[in-house]
């Protein structure tokens, strides 16, 4: 619960150290549990660019994802990201 709570906390620092691109509205969700030590979990978060431009949607969430994997390895989570 403590690992939850950590993570939970340093999306939350990345999202509010990049206002013109992240709100600050996101959400941690526990999909899944599919045994003691493996959970499914999803994060939503919502832009504040504009969706007329897909390049720089793209950077967006590629620079989310890299942060969320320095996050998981900084809190040494182990993590498979979907294809």
């Amino acid at each position: 619960m403590q690992t939850l709570d950590a993570l939970k906390e340093r999306i939350k620092g990345y999202l509010e150290r990049k206002p013109y691109r992240w709100n600050k509205d996101y959400s941690v969700l526990v999909k899944d549990i599919v045994n003691i030590k493996q959970m499914n979990i999803s994060v939503y978060v919502t832009r504040t660019i504009n969706f007329q431009n897909p390049g720089r949607k793209n950077i967006c969430r590629s620079d989310l994802l890299l942060e969320l994997m320095k996050i998981f390895e900084e809190l040494h989570i182990k993590y498979h990201l979907l294809p």
